[in-house]
C-alpha cells in the first residue's frame, strides 16, 4: 500500500473571478450534466507556489524564460560591475548553459529564443537570450550551477570568446565558445538533481530534454462549484475627476458566485524516497498550511475574495480518494450546509462500502454545520502537528 497525504476543502469564495478563460470570463466545467465555477489546478498550485516564496525569498525557485540573465548575474557577483566584456561574456555564457543542440555541442537542454530584429533588420540592442520554454528551477541549484561555471570567466580567452558569441547569437549564427564536457556535466547534475521544495512537490516538464522532466510527488484537482453556474457581469462607469458630468469609461467585469470543493494528494512515500523523513514532513505540513490559506490573486482588486474554507479535512490514507462525486448532483439551498451535508453522506457511504479508513483524520469544521462524522474538529496547529508528526513517526505502519 502507498502512504498518502489526502487534503480536501469546502470553500466559499464569493462573488469573484479567480480565473479566466481566452474570453475573460470565469472558467467553468460540465459536471453531473450541469454548468459550474472551475479554478484550475495550474492556478491554484501558482498561488501555492508564490506563497511558498513570499516565506523563503532567499531559497525556493522561480519559473522563468530567462534562465541565461540569472545564471549570468550569479556569475557575475563579486566581480567588476564596470567591466562590459566580462558583463557580455556572462551572458553569453549563461545562453551557453541553455543553448540546444543545434548551437553547442554542450546543451543544457532547451532552445533559446531568437533575438528580436529592428525595424533595419539588426539585432535589438535591448534584447537578451533567453530559454524558449518557461523552465521551473531552485535557486539553490542556479546558485550551484553558476559557481561551477563561473571560473571559466577568469580566462581573458573565453570572455573574448564569449563576447564575440553575444553578437554572433543576435545575428542568428552558431556560437564558437565550447563548454568543457566535465563542467557542462557538473552543471547539468547540479539542475537535474534539484532538492527544491516546488520542484519535488510541482514537478518539471522540459520539453526539450525529458532528462531534466521532474514528476511531482503532488498532484491537485480543479476546484469545481458545488452548485450550479451563478455568473453576472459587473457594469461600471469610470468619471473623469475634471468633467465629473458624465462618465468616460464604460465597461463589464465577469464574476461568479462561487463555493467549490477542492482536493489534492501527496505521494509521501515518493517525497520520502527523494528529500528523506524530516524533509518530507516539514513539506508536507507547509503545503497543508498553504493549500488551505491561499488563494488566488486574479481580480483580487476588484472582489476582495480573501476567504478561508468553511471545512477543511485531511487524511493520512492508503490510496488517494477524492470525494468529487458528493457533488455530482448540485447541491440546493445554502451551497455550503449543503456541500459540508453532501461530503458527510459520502464519506460515511464509502467507508460502509469499501471499508476506506483512514490511519489518521484532523477536521477543521468553521460551516457552522454539525459534522460528527467527519471528525472531531481541530484548530490549524494542531491539524499542522499532527501532518508532522504522522510523517515522521510513519502512522501507516501501524
Amino acid at each position: 500500500m502507498g502512504r498518502f497525504i489526502d487534503i480536501h476543502a469546502i470553500q466559499a469564495v464569493g462573488p469573484a473571478c479567480l480565473n479566466r478563460d481566452e474570453a475573460n470570463l470565469p472558467k467553468t466545467v460540465v459536471y453531473g450534466g450541469v454548468e459550474r465555477v472551475r479554478v484550475s489546478s495550474q492556478c491554484w498550485k501558482r498561488a501555492i507556489r508564490l506563497d511558498f516564496a513570499e516565506a523563503d525569498r532567499e531559497g525556493g525557485s522561480i519559473r522563468t524564460k530567462r534562465l541565461p540573465r540569472m545564471l549570468a548575474d550569479r556569475m557575475l557577483a563579486g566581480r567588476d560591475p564596470a567591466d562590459a566584456d566580462l558583463a557580455r561574456a556572462a551572458l553569453a555564457l549563461g545562453a551557453h548553459i541553455t543553448a540546444d543542440g543545434g548551437k553547442t555541442d554542450h546543451m543544457f537542454g532547451l532552445a533559446l529564443d531568437k533575438q528580436k530584429k529592428t525595424a533595419k533588420g539588426d539585432a535589438d540592442a535591448g534584447a537578451e537570450p533567453r530559454n524558449a520554454t518557461l523552465f521551473l528551477v531552485g535557486r539553490a541549484a542556479l546558485d550551484r550551477a553558476a559557481a561551477i561555471a563561473a571560473p571559466i570567466l577568469d580566462d581573458p580567452a573565453a570572455v573574448r570568446t564569449l563576447s564575440a558569441d553575444l553578437d554572433a547569437l543576435a545575428d542568428g549564427k552558431p556560437m564558437r565558445f565550447k563548454i568543457p564536457k566535465e563542467t557542462m556535466k557538473a552543471i547539468r547534475a547540479a539542475i537535474k538533481d534539484d532538492p527544491s521544495r516546488d520542484v519535488q512537490l510541482f514537478g518539471r516538464m522540459a520539453a526539450d530534454d525529458d532528462g531534466l522532466t521532474v514528476d511531482g510527488c503532488l498532484q491537485v484537482a480543479h476546484a469545481i462549484g458545488v452548485a450550479p453556474l451563478d455568473m453576472g457581469f459587473d457594469f461600471y462607469a469610470g468619471v473623469d475627476d475634471r468633467n465629473p458630468s458624465g462618465a468616460a469609461m464604460l465597461g463589464d467585469i465577469a464574476y461568479a458566485d462561487t463555493t467549490v470543493y477542492r482536493y489534492a494528494t501527496l505521494d509521501v512515500g515518493e517525497l520520502e524516497g527523494r528529500v528523506g523523513r524530516d524533509e518530507a514532513a516539514r513539506m508536507a505540513r507547509e503545503l497543508v498550511e498553504s493549500f488551505l490559506t491561499v488563494v488566488p490573486d486574479a481580480r483580487q482588486h476588484s472582489f476582495a475574495a480573501r476567504t478561508l474554507p468553511a471545512l477543511a479535512m485531511v487524511e493520512a490514507v492508503d490510496r488517494p480518494q477524492s470525494r468529487v462525486a458528493a457533488y455530482a448532483r448540485p447541491v440546493e439551498g445554502d451551497p455550503v450546509s449543503g456541500a459540508v451535508r453532501a461530503l458527510e453522506r459520502l464519506d460515511h457511504n464509502q467507508k460502509a462500502a469499501w471499508g476506506l479508513t483512514p490511519h489518521a483524520r484532523w477536521t477543521i469544521n468553521a460551516s457552522g454545520v454539525d459534522a460528527p462524522r467527519l471528525g472531531e474538529t481541530v484548530d490549524l496547529d494542531t491539524m499542522l502537528d499532527g501532518v508532522t508528526a504522522a510523517v515522521t513517526g510513519d502512522v501507516w505502519a501501524d
